[in-house]
């Protein structure tokens, strides 16, 4: 299993934004703990083949980004029960990410669960690039417990 916001030691633009989201992202999940509310990552980073088979098979009612376009494939969004938890635990959760400087950046589209922990840069190709390039760098490097 692959490490949520795969952290990066390239002094990239795209590789530092990722960088500097993921401690904000595991703040905010500590955070939950500590405090008892009952959150899970449901997603969190995803490759492009990943991406696309959630894109190709999402149900009509579901919010998937195409291929290439996806927050989660440059490491900088993740998603949480949102669904399961009650609104008081949800007023929690949205004063965490505030707090820990994670957005709920889809809950006007219908995509509530969805949480961004990072900043583009003004160009999501690049981020996504990078963070794919660097997975695969630590698949050469690394081996991978499930």
């Amino acid at each position: 299993m692959l490490p949520m916001f795969i952290h990066r030691s390239q002094a990239t633009d795209a590789r530092r934004r990722s960088d500097e989201a993921a401690p904000r992202a595991m703040a905010f999940i500590n955070d939950a703990i500590e405090r008892g509310v009952p959150f899970r990552v449901t997603s969190d980073f995803r490759d492009t083949d990943r991406q696309r088979e959630l894109y190709e098979n999402r149900r009509p009612d579901q919010l998937v980004g195409l291929p290439g376009t996806s927050s989660h494939e440059a490491g900088l969004a993740l998603d949480i029960n949102w669904n399961q938890l009650s609104s008081v635990e949800q007023g929690t959760v949205l004063s965490m990410a505030r707090y820990h400087g994670l957005v709920q950046s889809m809950a006007d589209r219908n995509d509530p669960v969805h949480f961004f922990a990072g900043d583009w840069g003004g160009n999501p190709t690049d981020a996504i690039l990078a963070a794919q390039a660097a997975l695969r760098m630590m698949q050469r490097t690394h081996t991978w417990r499930t």
